[in-house]
């Protein structure tokens, strides 16, 4: 989970507050559900509204993880460790 929210924090794909979109960021999230929740808003409005975000993330490209960020070398050249 940390490598992909890092990966896609290092591919600049975050607004000013580090956030990926809210598509990029329903899909990490469903992706990663056992071990990351959101406190508001309210857990069943959550499953609605990422149930009905989540086809429009795929059709645009978005994924809830990313193979290459698992096998990507830090800045200083060694391999991050999953």
């Amino acid at each position: 989970m940390i490598l992909n929210f890092f990966g896609v924090a290092q591919d600049r794909r975050t607004n000013a507050r580090g956030l990926p979109n809210v598509l990029q960021l329903e899909l990490l999230v469903r992706e990663f559900r056992d071990v990351i929740r959101f406190t508001q808003p309210p857990q069943i409005i959550q499953t609605v509204l990422f149930g009905l975000l989540a086809p429009f993330a795929r059709l645009l490209g978005y994924r809830g993880s990313y193979p290459e960020y698992l096998t990507r070398r830090s800045a200083t050249g060694v391999p991050l460790e999953p």
